[in-house]
């Protein structure tokens, strides 16, 4: 007697890898939906640092211009103090000026690198939102624009 040769039609391996490859698309638009919100999560956090450099830098750029009526008032008073010939009140008056106009270029300086730091931050950020939208737009190209309500709720990507 020869062993049964059993046709194999292939319809349960078929829905098995069907099953396998729909939860490994589970998988790959779950993954992607997952890092779409952690960069979201970073892109806020820039927006907040961005926020917070951007009042440091005004608040730089006020006390350079607070240091700056400080020296000009030292100035002032040390011009003031020369034409009626008072030694000390002058050389009081000429210390102070001088640390006026030091704390003045520290606060330019100071303020300059604000500026610029919020400028990087400005760029990095608008480079996210970029690469945010780059995503999310290839995320609907993947699932085939028709299950784009399900961005919205993470949980619904099990449910394709």
């Amino acid at each position: 007697m020869g062993a049964k040769i059993l046709q194999h039609t292939g319809a349960i391996s078929d829905n098995f890898h069907i099953l396998i490859n729909k939860n490994e698309l589970r998988k790959r638009f779950a993954a992607a939906v997952y890092y779409i919100r952690k960069s979201e999560q970073e892109k806020e956090e820039t927006r907040k640092l961005m926020h917070m450099q951007y009042k440091l830098e005004k608040i730089y750029r006020q006390e350079y211009i607070n240091a700056q009526k400080n020296a000009e008032v030292q100035f002032m008073q040390m011009k003031a103090a020369e034409q009626d010939s008072e030694k000390e009140v002058y050389h009081f008056a000429q210390i102070a000026y001088k640390t006026c106009k030091k704390r003045m270029k520290k606060m330019q300086i100071t303020a300059e690198e604000a500026s610029n730091q919020l400028e990087s931050m400005k760029k990095i950020y608008h480079e996210m939102d970029s690469q945010l939208k780059i995503m999310k737009r290839n995320l609907m190209k993947q699932m085939n624009y028709e299950n784009i309500d399900k961005l919205d709720n993470p949980l619904k990507l099990f449910v394709i």
